[in-house]
C-alpha cells in the first residue's frame, strides 16, 4: 500500500528548492554582468613608457578578436632577431600540422617532452 503524502510536507521542500534556484540564478547573473560588462568597461591600460603608448599591446586573431597581452617586444629586423635568437640557442617551433599534432598527443600520453612543439600564432 502506498503512503500518501501530506501537501504540507511537500511545500517546504519546494520552496527551499525555489529559493536555492533563485539564488543560483542571481549569482550567475551577477557574475555574468561583472565579468562581461562591468570589468571590460572599467579596464584601461596606461603605458608608462611613452614610446609604447601608441603601439598594440594585445594580440589579435585573424578575425580581429583580441587575444593575449604582449609580454615581450623585440626591436630589430626579422633577420637580426632570428640571428640573435639562434646565437642564444633558441629556434622556431614546429608548424601546426597533422604530424606535429600526433606528436603532441604522443608526448602527452607517453609523458615525454616535445621541445619543438607548436605554439598558437596569435
Amino acid at each position: 500500500m502506498k503512503r500518501s503524502r501530506n501537501r504540507a510536507d511537500a511545500t517546504p521542500r519546494r520552496s527551499k528548492a525555489k529559493i536555492a534556484l533563485a539564488v543560483l540564478g542571481v549569482a550567475v547573473l551577477i557574475y555574468g554582468l561583472t565579468a562581461y560588462v562591468l570589468l571590460p568597461r572599467a579596464w584601461t591600460h596606461y603605458e608608462h613608457q611613452k614610446g609604447l603608448a601608441g603601439l598594440t599591446m594585445v594580440t589579435h586573431t585573424s578575425q580581429g578578436i583580441p587575444g593575449d597581452p604582449i609580454n615581450v617586444g623585440l626591436v630589430g629586423t626579422r633577420k637580426d632577431v632570428l640571428c640573435v635568437m639562434h646565437a642564444a640557442g633558441w629556434y622556431p617551433a614546429d608548424p601546426i600540422t597533422f604530424r606535429s599534432s600526433v606528436e603532441i598527443v604522443g608526448s602527452v600520453v607517453l609523458r615525454r617532452p616535445y621541445d619543438d612543439a607548436p605554439v598558437i600564432d596569435l
